[in-house]
């Protein structure tokens, strides 16, 4: 898995993990309301907000990385006109 795509998903899947514990503890309505449980849901709020914006940094990091000469070659067509044989098409990759 390329450099950037491996570290969004790592932290994706870490965000995935932690998410249904809190799910559960925020549905259990019998548990009594405890000032460690605000301190939990915080915490849980600022690791979640800390995960989005690394993804975010990621995807910015990637985009900024891209090559120029990459990004005009998205311009051309794949498939052009044989030149050999009329009525036949070429792939135009590089």
């Amino acid at each position: 898995m390329p450099l950037h795509a491996g570290q969004a998903h790592w932290a994706r899947a870490l965000r995935r993990r932690i998410e249904r514990p809190m799910e559960v503890v925020q549905c259990a309505h019998f548990m009594p309301h405890i000032g460690s449980g605000e301190e939990v849901r915080l915490a849980y709020s600022q690791l979640v907000q800390t995960l989005d914006e690394l993804v975010r940094r990621i995807f910015s990091e990637w985009s900024q990385s891209l090559d120029r000469q990459s990004l005009k070659r998205l311009d051309q067509p794949l498939m052009v006109r044989c030149k050999e044989k009329q009525g036949m098409l070429d792939i135009n990759f590089d």
